[in-house]
């Protein structure tokens, strides 16, 4: 976890093999965090980076 200014920043990985096993990451980490003002995301996912997906939920510039 990093604080920066008010802000804190909490960083949760975890290995899947398919898009479908990082969509319930990501809605596992957005239900257990619900109360985040955003909840930033990102994948990578095959051994050669097929499928590479990345969201700012909204995050100001």
């Amino acid at each position: 976890m990093q604080i920066i200014e008010t802000s804190r920043f909490i960083a949760h990985i975890r290995p899947v093999k398919s898009r479908e096993e990082a969509d319930a990451f990501v809605a596992e980490i957005k239900a257990k965090f619900r109360d985040a003002t955003h909840n930033v995301s990102a994948m990578i996912i095959g051994n050669s980076g097929q499928i590479q997906w990345s969201s700012d939920d909204g995050e100001p510039q």
